[in-house]
């Protein structure tokens, strides 16, 4: 009995000591802050590490609060506040009613990385030095330019190929290592090329052209993970080596996809190491994901790592995807930017990041222990310090806490490590006179400018130099020069002789006497073009150009995103020529990669008319041409760069040397682009040398939808950048014999010469010589042979063609016979001075007046 009574009350004392166990303590928080500041009103975060039990408060007035109703055990208490560190306790044991007093303090951070660098002034021998800190300098930086292109060998970094699939083939013609299995690859779009044709034989282009979106953010390579060629979801991981994190560090890359597919990844990382388990995700929620339009910058805080080694991985997850595209990751402090392009992209994805409120309030600075200033940055500047050893400080000083000092010492050499140093420089020819002299010792460089011949340093540290000078007017000079001591250096420049470039002749016809004016030209830029940037956003009148809409019809509508596009003039029902501005429409249809181009924000936007034929026309000013001369201009067709689009765009090219009538144009080529993307459309012009012509294109698609033009041009087919041609005069000769000598002018003038050929040539004389004698071959014909004089009429040959002139202003025609009879040109009625273009060769013109008809022979050379 006594055994059954025992047993029932240790059941009582344990059923008692499991009610006790759920009863509920209080706990209450007492709050203030070293500052003196309220406390309330800020959160705080509790939770019961057994059960996960999360209480989300806020301090009463006076930084106060209790919570009553809380279960024993060992608790989490987080308490946030900017401007003050951290409260973060994770073994709070509250087993009973509990009173915690916290005083927050401030987030205080002795100044790290202090970076003492040395001014030394050459001219003056004065000594200054500058201290940095908390700027990290250490940082992770990729940007893929070193790797081999296409390799699957991306070391250091390291990989899973976690779905093993083989990868998709992006392009025809393939590429190394394509189609294999891989986790990434180093994509280089210009080492890669599809081939192409314009209607002749196939050409290779490589990706760079053919598809300018796969270019790279920075330089011309970037990390690639390629889409499976099954179509099956992609389980890809690219892992950098180890890191380790400092101060404010973030982990920072671009991102893009390649083409139309969103493309999806996470962020992952890793302490321990790189197997899949070991990863924690960076990523918040599924995934992320971008699109192609434009390169985002995908970014997160790593903060809580500060202090470790980690691993950092991407995993690429899209199905059905094409291929995303990451370059510049980088992994370091959240203000440094390493980064080749220092443009911010429009897109940022940044998670947590440090309060500007945890930073002091202001750094104290010392030198040698005492105190010399204060700043609110971080960096000061020392000067005038003497030799030998310094120590430079700082402490950061916050509202009523300051931190310990932080030092680093730097050495002033003696004045025994400098030596005064004079370069005299003399030329043989022109002046030397502001022509900058760089001295070169390692790491070290200087540059001086010379004064009256002299470069003078009166402190330049004593070693081995190369000093240099490259101006264009002399040739280049190198000399090696051990600095030991004091010393004075003599160096002779060489005057660069450059012969005279970009000969022409330009005629000037006199009726009077039937002679000719040729005006001889050289050292000409040559060349003319446009970039359409400076005429108004959709003006369809725009600079000397000449613009016709001669089909008049219906064009197709634009649209982005589901939204029709709207801009001034678009909404008439006619198809004009304008220019685009993607930027400036209703709405914005930048925002489509197709309808932006490569070079600055606007070009000429033809659009085609619906289930007809286009007759658009765009006709550049009157251009010279000379020897050698091509147009160039770039089109786009709209859709995926090598892919066939299903509407083909179709162009001619034509010239006319009379107006800008449409009547009056040749056709030169013509070309219909079937596949999109950026073309370049190059025609020579060498049946029109030394001849002034109209340049059209003509958009004649057939049911198409939109072409662009941009970057036209006209001139040399190498359009390469003048010389610089220094002090020089110019000696000029026609055929063989002095006409001008130590003339300033790039041209000089012939004066009425009689019909003939004739070699004028021009000579560069420097001081320190001649240049070669280059030479200019030209035909000058103003009249030919007259068989029948008609007083009314003159009629002369010059320039590849036949002039008419009515002299006495009566009607006259005439009909124009090649030296076979037949008729190669008729006017009806004679204004003016009439031309009528034709090829070399004799010619009958039969003109008829009022006193009836005559012939007249015309010899055209």
């Amino acid at each position: 009995m006594k055994k059954k009574f025992l047993a029932l009350v240790a059941l009582l004392v344990a059923w008692g000591g499991a009610v006790m166990a759920q009863q509920t303590v209080s706990l209450s928080l007492q709050v203030t802050a070293v500052t003196g500041e309220d406390m309330g009103g800020t959160p705080f975060y509790l939770e019961r590490t057994e059960s996960g039990l999360v209480y989300e408060r806020v301090l009463s007035a006076n930084g106060t609060y209790t919570e009553r109703n809380i279960y024993p055990g060992i608790h989490r208490l987080v308490i946030e506040k900017d401007g003050l560190k951290t409260y973060d306790n994770a073994a709070l044991d509250i087993q009973s009613d509990t009173v915690l007093k916290i005083v927050m303090e401030e987030p205080v951070r002795t100044p790290y990385n202090l970076q003492a660098s040395l001014a030394h002034d050459p001219k003056t021998g004065t000594n200054d030095a500058s201290l940095v800190w908390n700027e990290e300098t250490d940082y992770f930086f990729d940007n893929f330019e070193d790797y081999t292109s296409f390799t699957l060998d991306l070391s250091p970094w390291t990989g899973i190929d976690k779905d093993q699939e083989s990868a998709a083939v992006l392009m025809q013609g393939g590429y190394p290592n394509s189609g294999l299995k891989q986790y990434a690859t180093i994509v280089s779009p210009d080492e890669a090329y599809v081939n192409v044709s314009d209607g002749g034989d196939p050409y290779p282009l490589s990706w760079w052209f053919y598809a300018p979106q796969l270019r790279a953010y920075s330089g011309k390579k970037y990390m690639g993970f390629i889409r499976t060629a099954s179509g099956t979801t992609n389980n890809d991981w690219a892992i950098t080596p180890q890191i380790h994190v400092g101060v404010n560090n973030v982990v920072r890359f671009k991102a893009k996809a390649a083409d139309a597919p969103t493309e999806r990844f996470k962020v992952w990382i890793s302490t321990t190491g790189t197997d899949e388990s070991n990863f924690m995700p960076l990523t918040q929620g599924n995934y992320e994901s971008v699109e192609w339009s434009t390169w985002s910058t995908i970014e997160y805080d790593l903060s809580k790592y500060e202090g470790q080694d980690v691993y950092i991985a991407i995993q690429y997850i899209t199905q059905a995807g094409w291929m995303l595209m990451v370059d510049d990751f980088f992994v370091g402090p959240s203000k440094l930017n390493p980064s080749l392009v220092k443009a911010r992209l429009p897109r940022a994805i940044r998670h947590r990041s440090v309060s500007a409120n945890d930073d002091p309030q202001s750094y104290t600075v010392y030198l040698d222990d005492r105190e010399v200033g204060s700043v609110q940055t971080n960096s000061f500047f020392f000067e005038n310090l003497a030799a030998g050893t310094h120590t430079l400080g700082v402490k950061a000083i916050y509202k009523v806490s300051e931190s310990s000092l932080a030092t680093t010492q730097i050495e002033v050499p003696e004045a025994s490590a400098y030596a005064d140093v004079k370069v005299q420089v003399s030329v043989n020819g022109g002046s030397s006179e502001g022509i900058a002299v760089s001295y070169l010792s390692g790491s070290y460089q200087v540059t001086d400018t010379l004064v009256s011949g002299l470069s003078h340093f009166a402190s330049l540290p004593k070693g081995e130099y190369v000093i240099g000078i490259n101006d264009d007017r002399y040739q280049p000079l190198d000399t090696l020069i051990n600095i030991d001591r004091d010393m004075t250096v003599d160096l002779a420049l060489v005057e660069r002789i450059t012969n005279p470039y970009n000969l022409s002749v330009d005629f000037t016809y006199h009726d009077d006497t039937e002679t000719t004016d040729a005006t001889f030209r050289w050292n000409q830029d040559l060349g003319w073009s446009d970039s359409f940037e400076e005429y108004d956003d959709f003006a369809t009148h725009f600079g000397d150009w000449v613009t016709y809409d001669l089909d008049r019809l219906q064009h197709y509508m634009l649209s982005v995103n589901g939204q029709n596009v709207t801009f001034p003039g678009f909404d008439d029902g006619e198809s004009p020529v304008f220019i685009f501005n993607p930027e400036a429409t209703t709405p914005p249809c930048n925002v489509d990669g197709y309808l932006n181009t490569l070079w600055g924000k606007k070009y000429v936007m033809f659009f085609g008319v619906q289930r007809a034929t286009s007759n658009d026309w765009l006709i550049a000013p009157k251009q010279k041409i000379n020897e050698g001369y091509v147009v160039r201009f770039y089109v786009h067709v709209y859709g995926n760069p090598g892919e066939t689009t299903g509407i083909p765009e179709t162009i001619r090219v034509l010239a006319s040397e009379t107006s800008t009538d449409d009547s009056s144009f040749t056709e030169l080529y013509k070309c219909t682009f079937e596949e999109g993307g950026w073309y370049e459309v190059t025609v020579d012009l060498p049946d029109y040398v030394n001849r002034e012509i109209y340049l059209a294109i003509n958009y004649v698609s057939n049911d198409g939808w939109m072409l662009k033009v941009d970057n036209f041009y006209v001139g040399p087919a190498d359009d390469a950048p003048a010389p610089e041609v220094g002090n020089a005069t110019y000696n000029v000769y026609l055929n063989g014999e002095t006409k001008a000598t130590a003339i300033t002018d790039n041209f000089y003038t012939f004066e009425s010469l009689p019909d003939g050929t004739y070699t004028a040539g021009v000579k560069a004389v420097y001081e320190s010589g001649e240049s070669d004698l280059v030479e200019y071959l030209f035909t000058i014909q103003y009249s030919a042979l007259e068989s029948v004089a008609v007083p009314a009429v003159k009629v002369c040959a010059r320039d590849r063609a036949i002039w008419i002139e009515s002299v006495s202003g009566e009607q006259v025609s005439a009909t124009v016979y090649n030296a076979a009879g037949q008729p190669v040109a008729s006017v009806a009625h004679v204004e003016g001075n009439t031309r009528i273009p034709v090829e070399a060769g004799f010619y009958l013109v039969r003109v008829t007046t009022q006193d009836g008809p005559g012939t007249i022979k015309v010899l055209v050379r």
